[in-house]
């Protein structure tokens, strides 16, 4: 009996946990989405994997934003996800990543 007590509360806990992960509504979904092709329209990028590789930096930006990291680390992140952002780049994109790297700030 207290076996079967302790694989019940252990999925209980497991189930509990897996539930918590998902953290974001579909406003928010939506809304990198449209962040991602904005930025993809900025630099006139046409490849549908990068345009979803922009999306994910966008959602993983946005939970990074919800925990309780010190200021110091969120913006390493941020620093971070606008490095490999820069790497998706072509030559006159990059160009266009230098000569207005401001524009990213405000979604990074």
């Amino acid at each position: 009996m207290k076996k079967i007590f302790s694989i019940l509360i252990l999925f209980f806990a497991f189930s509990l946990s897996a539930n918590a992960q998902e953290t974001f509504s579909e406003d928010v979904r939506e809304a990198t989405k449209k962040q991602a092709y904005e930025i993809a329209n900025y630099f006139e990028i046409t490849d549908m994997q990068k345009i979803n590789d922009i999306n994910n930096m966008l959602l993983h930006k946005k939970k990074v934003e919800t925990t309780d990291f010190s200021l110091e680390r969120k913006i390493s992140i941020s620093n971070n996800l606008k490095k490999k952002f820069a790497t998706m780049l072509d030559e006159k994109q990059l160009a266009k990543f230098k000569k207005n790297e401001a524009f990213l700030d405000a979604y990074f």
